[in-house]
């Protein structure tokens, strides 16, 4: 995984839609915490975790990988517009921790691992008391814990979110 790539994936995705309205920095950084807060809550609709209530799930992973793609591009859009610079020794730091967490999950029943969607919302909804940085690596921990995706595929399942936001600029979204 690449994430200075991705980071400059998404500022060709943010440059597209920038240069069709204008939005001050405080409105995009409202803006783009409301779309962080409502796509990590239709990954959590995706994977049910909170349905207590409902006793028969059905999970589609395929869907949650997508969702969860979306989330990450939100993420990284708001990394860019922190002044905060994200480091290759942050990088390093971080994969060497999901590395970590990946050989050993704390649960190993799949359920009991995913109700840390709500944790994921609760960190988004106090994204600006939270390290945005940190936000992102949380994303990314939760793709290979929880969904068990590689590095490698959630990179891959971020890029061609991207590509697919471009297109919808270029078809005016």
């Amino acid at each position: 995984m690449n994430i200075i790539n991705m980071l400059e994936m998404q500022k060709k995705v943010d440059a597209k839609i920038l240069k069709k309205c204008k939005i001050s920095d405080d409105e995009l950084f409202i803006n783009l915490s409301i779309a962080l807060v409502v796509e990590i809550s239709e990954l959590a609709n995706e994977l049910q975790d909170f349905k207590h209530w409902k006793h028969s799930k059905k999970i589609d992973l395929i869907k949650a990988k997508e969702e969860l793609a979306d989330c990450i591009a939100f993420a990284l859009a708001l990394v860019n517009l922190d002044k905060e610079m994200v480091t290759e020794n942050d990088i390093q730091s971080k994969f060497k921790m999901i590395d970590q967490i990946a050989a050993d999950p704390s649960g190993t029943d799949f359920n009991d691992r995913l109700s840390t969607t709500s944790h994921l919302l609760l960190g988004a909804a106090q994204i600006e008391e939270y390290k945005r940085s940190s936000m992102l690596f949380s994303l990314i921990t939760f793709g290979v814990v929880n969904l068990g995706m590689t590095l490698n595929e959630i990179e891959d399942e971020y890029m061609k979110k991207s590509q697919i936001n471009i297109q919808r600029q270029e078809n005016n979204y």
